[in-house]
């Protein structure tokens, strides 16, 4: 009986060995690169890896996929027969990308050994930047470092300057100015608002929030006039995220605070046929132990309108905040958010979601 047992694995461990011999098996000279250093102005570079299928069948490669954009890929496309050779290259584009860099590229195969991670590195030295690089902006052959500036994070009563650098490329002297500056934002040219030809001077952006008087994201175009000439796409935006200051509040303070507290941050509406309205109530509740303010209330897309009754709410008071979404001319799975800006130390600001397929 032992004798019969043995055999009986001997045969089964064969046919197993055997069947392993006849898959593809994928086997790279190496798995890795080093690319050492190299100059972004040089351009993309290329590595090809080398491979060899030691198996006793045809060998495909499905996929291969690179960890980012910045890499490309190209490989062998037609069945490498037992013995043969085939490739799998990376190329890397080091265009804006100063410095060390660390990729992979994975290769989906029908080999037994699938998939397999191929790895290259190596350090891009940036390309001298031409004054063209530094300026690349061009509105009405003036250039600027930039057409918008944001300020981050301004609190509420703060006054914060940030400056944009301008090149006059013209062969005659440029005026700049501004038709539409609002109150809130105030501008100076240094050295002046006249360039000459050629000659480099910065904008100055003076941003008051005080003045403004607004909460959260909030953005203006400002209007470029050259030589008291405008076009409409010559403008620089100015952008703030304006927050209300907690920082000095005692702990007593915070202690005695509103605490706003929703019922649910997201909801999902399931499936609509288009043109339907989507109507929501999100129960807001304040649970501290002063008023609760909701300063502002902002919804991601124009089809959806968030409504108050009323924007304070006493301590313990719940009221609901009505979300209606018009899905005319929506398809598919959409997604938008109601940003609610309060005076919640812990939650001045709240975004709640609404999402949901819509049909045909």
């Amino acid at each position: 009986m032992k004798k019969i047992t043995l055999l009986i694995s001997g045969i089964i461990g064969g046919v197993f060995l055997l069947a392993q011999q006849k898959e593809p098996f994928m086997a790279f000279d190496s798995q890795t690169h080093n690319f050492g250093t190299i100059k972004e102005e040089d351009g993309p570079v290329t590595h090809k890896y080398i491979f060899t299928n030691t198996g006793s069948m045809p060998l495909v490669i499905k996929e291969v996929r690179a960890s980012c954009g910045c890499t490309a890929s190209d490989w062998t496309k037609e069945p490498v027969l037992p013995g043969n050779k085939g490739f799998v290259s990376a190329t890397y584009n080091p265009a804006g990308r100063p410095g060390p860099f660390t990729k992979t590229v994975t290769v989906t195969s029908n080999a037994t050994n699938s998939p397999i991670t191929l790895r290259f590195n190596g350090t891009v030295t940036p390309r001298t930047k031409k004054p063209e690089d530094i300026y690349p902006i061009v509105l009405d052959s003036i250039r600027f470092t930039q057409n918008f500036v944001y300020f981050d994070s301004i609190y509420a009563g703060e006054v914060l300057t940030k400056k944009i650098e301008v090149w006059n490329t013209r062969k005659t002297s440029a005026t700049l100015s501004f038709v539409n500056a609002p109150k809130h934002i105030k501008v100076t040219f240094k050295p002046s608002a006249t360039l000459k030809p050629d000659e480099k001077g910065s904008i100055e952006f003076i941003y008051s929030a005080k003045e403004k008087n607004d909460w959260g994201y909030v953005y203006d175009n400002l209007q470029l006039a050259v030589n008291g000439q405008t076009n409409t796409n010559n403008r620089i935006t100015v952008s703030a995220k304006i927050r209300e200051d907690f920082r000095k509040l005692s702990p007593k303070q915070l202690e005695n605070a509103p605490v706003l507290k929703v019922n649910e941050y997201a909801y999902d509406f399931g499936t609509v046929k288009r043109g339907e309205k989507v109507k929501h109530d999100y129960i807001l509740t304040n649970e501290g132990k002063s008023d609760l303010i909701i300063r502002k209330k902002t919804a991601s897309c124009g089809c959806t309108v968030a409504e108050l009754k009323k924007n304070t709410l006493k301590p313990g008071e719940s009221l609901p905040l009505t979300v209606e979404m018009n899905t005319e001319n929506k398809s598919g799975e959409v997604a938008y958010t109601i940003t609610l800006i309060t005076n919640d130390p812990k939650n001045a600001e709240v975004i709640l979601f609404l999402r949901g397929k819509v049909s045909q």
